[in-house]
């Protein structure tokens, strides 16, 4: 059973500026030593898309989640993160200021930008949360980030570091939806938004697989299938464990490509 030895806490405020008790906190959490394995998950996606309630049942987190009695808003501002720990696993959970929201307007697109590469600069497992039915909507389906994401992750990190990237797809309907089909328009989209971008020349051949691994995981309604949905949130929970033989976190030794810009 996972434990949060911490509440929430603002890492980064809507002011892109980092918080002014931010070491402080760090240091009272005892996180500010180092040699600690701590394993680093972060959520992207649509505001109001559910992300807290999805870090909130996988890790036990308090992350403030939308009341819907007061109608589609702005409910997590900046990057919030959490701590928790079980028995095998220390985790840093940081829950990211949902995309697209009416309240940034036209200044949104820097401030996403600034908020996707920190949290790809962090995770290890990055979730990007999105609605099944935006599948194919360029903008919806938070494309445009993660070209930004893909030439970035080349340009500053290059693949030192072991990076996955897990689509989660909410309100699937099993009834009708084809996970497969689903599975492979994203993986198109992923393969179409790769072949544009510039590559040094040393990765020029290289595929987006050659540098992150992908996992795709779908989630049945909250409300209208709350007993499939809680199980499947169960069921995903098990896996963010470093001893599970099918952990989602890539292995640390994992070998990578390093790309150089000249």
């Amino acid at each position: 059973m996972t434990i949060s030895i911490s509440s929430k806490f603002i890492g980064l405020n809507n002011k892109s500026v980092f918080s002014k008790n931010f070491k402080e906190f760090l240091t009272s959490q005892d996180l500010i030593k180092g040699g600690q394995p701590y394993s680093c998950v972060a959520v992207i996606g649509c505001q109001s898309s559910g992300k807290s309630t999805l870090l909130n049942g996988l890790f036990g987190t308090k992350f403030q989640t939308m009341d819907n009695q007061m109608g589609r808003q702005q409910t997590t501002k900046g990057i919030w993160m959490a701590h928790t720990k079980d028995a095998h696993n220390l985790n840093l959970v940081f829950d990211i200021e949902g995309t697209d929201s009416k309240e940034r307007g036209d200044q949104r697109t820097t401030f996403e930008q600034t908020t996707s590469m920190l949290a790809l600069a962090l995770a290890d497992v990055l979730i990007i949360n999105m609605w099944t039915n935006d599948i194919g909507r360029y903008g919806a389906s938070n494309y445009g980030l993660l070209e930004v994401i893909f030439e970035c992750n080349l340009k500053l990190f290059g693949q030192q570091s072991a990076k996955k990237l897990m689509f989660v797809l909410r309100d699937f309907d099993d009834r009708g939806n084809n996970f497969e089909r689903i599975m492979q328009t994203i993986k198109t989209d992923i393969s179409n938004i790769w072949a544009k971008l510039y590559k040094p020349k040393a990765c020029k051949d290289k595929a987006v697989e050659d540098f992150f691994d992908f996992e795709y995981s779908m989630l049945l309604h909250k409300v209208y299938q709350k007993d499939q949905f809680n199980q499947k949130v169960a069921d995903l929970k098990k896996r963010f464990d470093t001893q599970a033989e099918n952990s989602i976190f890539p292995k640390k030794n994992a070998s990578r490509i390093t790309c150089i810009f000249t």
